[in-house]
């Protein structure tokens, strides 16, 4: 837990996920984010996270792709 949600390092990055109470965060590397921001089209996205409303709403496979590099 860090900044009171559930939180995963890897190193000096971090990914991040929570429930706030209109819809969820998913947060993680500004510079991965933007390197993804073209295929989350539709999506609510700040500098380091992506916001949806139904877990439907995103593309799985690319929140999957973006913790993947953060790991890297």
């Amino acid at each position: 837990m860090k900044y009171g949600m559930p939180t995963y390092e890897f190193g000096a990055r971090i990914v991040a996920f929570n429930a706030q109470r209109n819809y969820y965060s998913f947060y993680a590397d500004p510079g991965i984010v933007k390197r993804y921001r073209d295929e989350l089209k539709g999506l609510d996205c700040g500098k380091s996270c992506i916001r949806f409303r139904n877990i439907g709403d995103v593309p799985l496979s690319i929140l999957g792709k973006i913790v993947h590099d953060c790991a890297k």
